[in-house]
């Protein structure tokens, strides 16, 4: 398999694995996702919206305290990535967001400029050391 392609495989179970981790309120990963009595899961902010306090996809009353489903919250993390400026995507929003970020776009110049400085560097003292072989 080659190195830039995901296998059938790899991609079904990415998919299945977005799936199973998506709210079925808003329809995005989970964001603080707690688990219901009748263990459905919502993102925080979903369950404080919903105000006949049931499950939107069982319909069982909910009226005890909630509490954060810690396993989804690690799965989710799993599957998004870390930008330059610390904020976390899907793998496949990263590119666009790395090149509208400006906080990004900065750390990726001050890097270019660094990586310039040093190579300029190592070439002068090869110049410098070539020079002194000829005296």
């Amino acid at each position: 398999m080659e190195s830039g392609k995901k296998s059938k495989h790899f991609k079904w179970f990415e998919s299945i694995f977005k799936k199973e981790l998506t709210c079925p309120v808003c329809l995005e990963l989970f964001t603080n996702p707690i688990c219901l009595p009748c263990s459905h899961t919502l993102c925080q902010l979903c369950w404080l919206f919903i105000e006949s306090k049931q499950c939107p996809i069982c319909r069982e009353q909910c009226l005890i305290f909630l509490k954060p489903s810690v396993v989804i919250t690690k799965m989710v993390q799993y599957i998004k990535v870390e930008s330059t400026c610390g904020e976390r995507m899907l793998a496949e929003t990263y590119e666009t967001h790395y090149k509208s970020c400006i906080d990004c776009l900065r750390f990726e110049h001050n890097k270019n400029q660094a990586l310039l400085a040093q190579s300029i560097d190592f070439h002068k003292r090869i110049l410098d050391d070539m020079q002194n072989d000829e005296e």
